[in-house]
């Protein structure tokens, strides 16, 4: 009685524990992924650096990306919305300010080609950061086909 208690004990632990691993495969399988917010990729697998930035002046819903990277790339993650064009100048210095309450400073306004190599409307914008860790954020700022609106891009590269 007790022997078949045990064996059916060892049995659903196995079940379980190879759910898990499935489900962590799966989860963490992904090269390129797009969370939405609420899910478990959102706080898994993008920073929180992303998962908590201000999203000044937005007027669409925040699109999301992340990349476990591979070779020479470090992992990263966005986030990519619309907003008022008006509100450019308040849009960076509320990113600004986050990013150096989280110890990033200002690195460069040079954007790297391949950054705007197939942006689909002009770039406005571009502010790169660093921390003392070597991780690093660019702050891109594209026009938008309405002139009331710019497409305002954060990516943390960890």
């Amino acid at each position: 009685m007790v022997s078949r208690i045990v064996k059916t004990g060892l049995v659903v632990i196995a079940l379980v524990a190879t759910l898990l691993v499935g489900w962590l495969s799966y989860l963490f399988g992904e090269e390129d992924y797009y969370p939405k917010p609420g899910t478990p990729s959102f706080y898994l697998k993008l920073s929180s650096l992303i998962r908590n930035i201000p999203l000044a002046y937005a007027s669409s819903l925040p699109a999301y990306r992340g990349s476990v990277g591979d070779g020479p790339k470090p992992p990263q993650s966005s986030v990519c919305y619309a907003a008022q064009s008006s509100k450019e100048v308040w849009i960076i210095t509320s990113i600004r300010t986050y990013l150096q309450r989280n110890g990033y400073t200002f690195n460069s306004l040079e954007t790297d080609s391949s950054m705007t190599l197939f942006a689909e409307n002009k770039p406005l914008h571009y502010t790169g950061y660093v921390n003392e860790g070597g991780q690093s954020v660019d702050l891109l700022i594209n026009a938008s086909s309405s002139p009331q609106e710019i497409n305002v891009c954060i990516t943390h590269y960890e």
